[in-house]
Formats: structure tokens, C-alpha cells, sequence
């Protein structure tokens, strides 16, 4: 009796070894899949945060170079997108004010003629052009009598508005090649150029 006992006492303990040693199978089995999924999903969720990242990296240094035609692609990451919308907002504002401050550089605000550092520049144009075809250019000067007492007495809305009437009708007196120009204030200068006949 003792020794059926016995077997059967060992015949427990080698079906519970063999149920363990499954149990410990799958649970290693489980444990190595786990870890490889930790490491996908981390090497997953890296390339999602590091790549828009890197992007955004790129989009800014292009900017600080100036380059304002790029947009910043959008991703899946709500998070890194709101940061990329800001970037291109930036962008197009940044860009649209160098376009105004580049404009502004040579046009006068108020006309929308070329300043001063514009009319040097074609000036020199005009004359470079009529030294190579043996033309002429003409300067005229032109101020108006009495803008001060308009300016003082009717105030500056209606100067500006004077100002700006006399560039509408000298643009239509003048061919397109020549060019207008406000130095400032009320005076203005017409350069005009191939002009072959010098009684004109």
C-alpha cells in the first residue's frame, strides 16, 4: 500500500513537473514576445517623435537661412503637428514682412513709386543704355508750388491724396520705359530715356 502510494505521490509530482515546465515554456515564450513588442513599439514611437522632430529641426534652420518657400510636413503626431502649423505660420509671416521691408526699400510707401535708391539704380540703367546706343535720357525736376500751405490749411489726408493724383496722371504722361520717382516730400523725378534728338 505504501509503495502504490508512493507511485502515485510520484506520478503527481511528474504530471505537476510536466504542467510546470509548460506553464514556464509559455510564460518564457510570452516574456520574450513582450520584450520584442516593447522594442518595436519603443523603436516605433522614437521614429514618430524623432523624425518630426528632425523636420521641425530643418524647417527652423532653413528659416534662419532665410529660405521662407518650404512648408514643414505634417505628421500623425497631434502634438508635433501644432508645432508645425506654428513653424509655417511663422513662416508665411516672416516671409510676407521681408517682402514688405524688401519693398519698402525701394518703393515709396505713400505712391507705390521708386524712392530714391531706386531711381540711382535706374538712372544708371539709363545711362549705361543710352552710353551703349548712342541715346540720350533726360531728368526732369518736378516740385509743387505750395504743398506746404495745402498740407497746413486742408491737413495731410488731403496732401497725400494730392500727392498721390499727381503720380496717377504723371504715370499716364510718360511711356512705361521711363520711370517716376518721389524723392520725398512734394518732389518728384521723371527720368526718360532713348531719346534720339537733342532739341527734345
Amino acid at each position: 500500500l505504501l509503495q502504490r502510494e508512493r507511485e502515485r505521490i510520484e506520478m503527481q509530482l511528474h504530471d505537476t513537473q510536466r504542467l510546470f515546465d509548460r506553464v514556464a515554456l509559455w510564460v518564457a515564450g510570452l516574456s520574450v514576445l513582450a520584450v520584442a513588442m516593447a522594442i518595436w513599439l519603443g523603436v516605433r514611437t522614437t521614429r514618430s517623435v524623432v523624425q518630426p522632430l528632425a523636420q521641425l529641426e530643418r524647417a527652423a534652420q532653413r528659416i534662419a537661412g532665410g529660405d521662407y518657400s518650404q512648408r514643414v510636413p505634417m505628421t500623425a503626431t497631434q502634438e508635433v503637428d501644432r508645432v508645425g502649423q506654428a513653424l509655417n505660420t511663422m513662416t508665411d509671416a516672416v516671409a510676407q514682412r521681408v517682402r514688405e521691408i524688401a519693398y519698402l526699400a525701394f518703393h515709396d510707401p505713400l505712391t507705390g513709386l521708386p524712392n530714391r535708391t531706386m531711381l540711382a539704380d535706374r538712372l544708371e540703367q539709363a545711362l549705361a543704355h543710352a552710353d551703349r546706343t548712342q541715346s540720350m535720357v533726360a531728368m526732369l525736376f518736378l516740385d509743387l508750388d505750395r504743398f506746404k500751405t495745402i498740407n497746413d490749411s486742408l491737413g495731410h489726408p488731403v496732401g497725400d491724396a494730392l500727392l498721390q493724383e499727381v503720380t496717377a496722371r504723371l504715370k499716364t504722361s510718360v511711356r512705361e520705359t521711363d520711370t517716376i520717382s518721389r524723392l520725398g516730400g512734394d518732389e518728384f523725378v521723371v527720368v526718360i530715356t532713348d531719346l534720339q534728338d537733342e532739341g527734345i
